[in-house]
């Protein structure tokens, strides 16, 4: 994202990046603690070689996440120029920097519950022992993320990258899904 946006006028590279400091702080908050905890109790379970009780827990992590995250991500993204006027707006922060990086973390706020769900999903993969599945996941999004910044950057400028953003990070979180199912239908699950 910052390599497109140095291609935008001077302070949009770091409005993308106060905006993206915010959502990942949500992100860790909430995310990255509920994932860390569920990693223990899912590799346990692997060790266990309890496989209907693994994917119970990690379903139910899927589910909690979304259901915590969801209104943060809502709040987040309506909020945004509060926010941000709040946080920054003072000194050589001006109105203008404030409403690109305001339209900047509305959009990086649908890239909240993604980012999460993620770093839960490839903690169950490396649960199993398996570095390669998300290694290929999160390389899918990286070339998505580069195509729709390309595609998007002259129509929408500091938006389209944040959308971009948000949009590669279901693309990783839907492989990863896809293909944790796949390989565990064998299983009989």
């Amino acid at each position: 994202d910052k390599m497109f946006a140095s291609k935008l006028p001077e302070g949009t590279v770091s409005a993308l990046n106060y905006a993206n400091v915010l959502s990942l702080f949500i992100i860790n908050l909430i995310g990255t603690t509920t994932a860390t905890v569920l990693f223990t109790r899912l590799t346990e379970l692997n060790a266990e070689h309890n496989e209907k009780e693994f994917h119970e827990t990690l379903w139910t992590g899927i589910r909690t996440l979304s259901f915590l995250l969801l209104p943060c991500m809502i709040i987040v993204s309506v909020c945004s120029p509060w926010i941000i006027d709040l946080l920054f707006h003072r000194g050589r922060f001006s109105l203008e920097n404030v409403i690109v990086t305001s339209e900047s973390l509305r959009f990086y706020a649908f890239s909240i519950i993604g980012t999460a769900l993620n770093q839960l999903m490839y903690r169950a993969y490396f649960s199993k022992k398996d570095m390669i599945t998300p290694f290929l996941c999160y390389l899918v999004g990286i070339f998505a993320n580069v195509y729709l910044n390309w595609v998007l950057i002259d129509t929408y400028a500091h938006i389209g990258l944040a959308v971009a953003t948000s949009v590669s990070v279901f693309v990783i979180f839907l492989l990863q899904v896809l293909l944790f199912k796949k390989e565990n239908k064998n299983n009989g699950i």
